[in-house]
């Protein structure tokens, strides 16, 4: 029986990571144009980037 809370307590936290990291993901290119101060790369960030690999590329690149 205290397997099975610690199981679905797990899953739930588990589950509340994800969807706060999904949430940070996205705000991550509106947060990042904010401090950008060339309106073009501001523009391009804000379209969102396919990932977070390709928002890593950006950084490094800009």
């Amino acid at each position: 029986m205290a397997l099975a809370a610690d199981d679905d307590a797990e899953r739930t936290a588990a589950s509340a990571l994800a969807e706060a990291s999904e949430a940070f993901v996205v705000a991550i290119p509106s947060l990042v144009a904010e401090l950008v101060s060339d309106e073009a790369a501001a523009r391009a960030l804000a379209a969102a980037p396919d990932s977070e690999v390709a928002l890593a590329d950006w950084l490094v690149a800009a």
